[in-house]
């Protein structure tokens, strides 16, 4: 058994030993215009890795919207009003933490979601919006609300609109620029 090629072996010698790779011939030019083909359609047709990754965040960002809209859900009663939000007293007191309230696609530090609380009967209906983000999140193209009875779903164009509407106007005073 031959000892296996050093730094100082020459590249002659190599071959000697080892031939070219291919049954001791070159490649092809066909298989080399193939590979080459191949990683050319990968890279620029290759557009699922970033369908993938927006979807990945898509689905990051219900959950953290259904976190912030189950922690105002369990203790917003004890919300003390006033200047400071719902979700920044979420945060303050120990119910959620930071990145809970942001949009993994968003560029800010501070959070755009919106918690609209109980109607003043008490009454939820499962279809109610309870938390939502602004479109802008996700590129203007739609973004997550989270109904009543805990759900996420990422609403598009009109749906997305008409089910932001209903909750503004539950909420009353809060308003949003998307």
């Amino acid at each position: 058994m031959e000892d296996p090629p050093t730094s100082q072996t020459s590249g002659r010698e190599v071959r000697r030993r080892y031939g070219r790779g291919f049954g001791g011939r070159p490649l092809p030019r066909y298989v080399i215009g193939l590979a080459i083909g191949i990683v050319a359609v990968k890279m620029f047709m290759g557009g699922g890795a970033s369908r993938a990754r927006a979807l990945r965040t898509r689905i990051l960002c219900a959950g953290h919207l259904q976190d912030a809209a189950a922690a105002a859900s369990l203790y917003g009663g004890g919300h003390p009003g006033g200047e400071i939000s719902l979700l920044d007293w979420l945060v303050e007191s120990g119910h959620l933490t930071l990145a809970q309230t942001l949009c993994p696609a968003g560029d800010s530090d501070t959070s755009n979601y919106v918690l609209i609380p109980p109607s003043r009967d008490g009454t939820m209906v499962s279809r109610m919006v309870v938390a939502f983000e602004p479109k802008s999140n996700h590129g203007g193209e739609g973004g997550n609300v989270v109904f009543a009875d805990g759900h996420a779903e990422f609403a598009r164009g009109v749906e997305y609109d008409r089910l932001r509407a209903e909750a503004v106007a539950r909420k009353g005073e809060h308003r949003e620029s998307d």
